[in-house]
């Protein structure tokens, strides 16, 4: 077996994270949404998605793709161990496929690994890892719960009719309305599901299948 090759660091990957609400330099907009940044892997140009300049705290900038609202994804957890943020990060629970951690003196942090089917029609299938965080963790983790309700909804009534199987829908997030958290108004992140379901059957890797229950 060949040995590793020590390097310095490794290789910053794409990742996604939400923005309730960043100014674009490169325009008179607000962008509310995901978004990665541009020039850690070439292969995701084939996606189309725009790009724009955010500004970040302490006066950075960077050059980001924007990802379209509402973003379909395929979301690779095995299912949502328990039902409170707070349960979340005081266990290890990176067995089903999500992080989860409330550093001291810092903001709830909620992230798990997905496929983007812009990126499966190009032909790129290696997970990106998605986060949120502070009080977008609440609204995420409800729509979780409520994305493997419906799973659990549709692989019941295919065991009813005698043909069980596993389902898989891809769950859009897109921004909401806006509420008020304290004297700060943000906007309510929405994740409606998706209408139309898909078993595991179809075209995208198998090999990142829901487990049946």
């Amino acid at each position: 077996m060949p040995r590793l090759t020590p390097q310095e660091s490794p290789d910053k990957r794409p990742v996604a994270s939400w923005s309730t609400g960043k100014e674009r330099l490169d325009s008179d907009r607000t962008f509310r949404g995901w978004f990665i940044d541009v020039g850690l892997d070439d292969r995701l140009d084939a996606a189309g998605w725009e790009q724009g300049t955010l500004g970040h705290l302490g006066g950075k900038t960077g050059l980001h793709w924007l990802l379209p609202a509402p973003c379909p994804l395929y979301i690779l957890i095995q299912g949502i161990p328990y039902t409170t943020m707070s349960a979340l990060v005081k266990t290890d629970v990176s067995y089903s496929g999500l992080k989860a951690c409330w550093p001291p003196e810092g903001r709830s942090v909620l992230g798990f690994q997905a496929l983007h089917p812009d990126l499966l029609a190009a032909g790129y299938q290696e997970p990106i890892p998605f986060s949120v965080k502070s009080t977008s963790t609440d609204d995420l983790l409800a729509a979780l719960l409520k994305h493997h309700a419906i799973l659990d909804a549709c692989e019941a009534a295919a065991s009813r009719k005698g043909t069980p199987r596993t389902f898989e829908f891809p769950t859009r997030r897109r921004p909401g309305s806006p509420r008020r958290f304290g004297s700060v108004s943000r906007a309510r992140d929405g994740w409606p599901p998706a209408r139309r379901p898909c078993s595991t059957g179809g075209s995208w890797p198998g090999r990142f299948r829901r487990p049946a229950r």
